[in-house]
C-alpha cells in the first residue's frame, strides 16, 4: 500500500512537471507565432514602401523621357532658350531623383 502511494505520488509529481512544460511550449509557441506575425508586417511594410518608391522612380523617369524628347525637339529647332530651361529642368529632376533615391537607400 505504501508502495502504490509512492508510486501515485511520483505520478502526480511527473504530471505536474508535464503540465508545466506543456504551458511553457505553449507561452513559447505563442511567442514564435507572434514574433513570426510582427515580422511578416514588417516584410509588407517594406514591400509596400519598396512598391511605392518603385512607382514614384517610375513617374520620375516618365517625367525625365518627356524633358528628353522636348529637349531634342527644341534642340532641333535651334532654340536655345528652350534648350537651355529644358536643360535646367532635367538638373533639377536629377536632383529629385538623387534625393529620393538617398531617402530610399537611407530608409532600406
Amino acid at each position: 500500500m505504501l508502495r502504490l502511494q509512492q508510486h501515485l505520488a511520483e505520478s502526480e509529481d511527473r504530471s505536474a512537471e508535464l503540465e508545466k512544460q506543456v504551458f511553457e511550449l505553449e507561452n513559447l509557441i505563442d511567442a514564435e507565432r507572434q514574433r513570426g506575425a510582427e515580422e511578416r508586417d514588417r516584410y509588407e511594410t517594406n514591400v509596400r514602401a519598396d512598391e511605392e518608391m518603385n512607382e514614384r522612380l517610375r513617374e520620375e523617369l516618365e517625367r525625365q523621357r518627356n524633358m528628353m524628347m522636348q529637349l531634342e525637339e527644341a534642340t532641333g529647332h535651334n532654340s536655345d532658350a528652350a534648350s537651355y530651361e529644358l536643360q535646367e529642368n532635367i538638373r533639377e529632376k536629377d536632383r529629385t531623383i538623387k534625393v529620393i533615391f538617398l531617402e530610399y537607400t537611407y530608409n532600406h
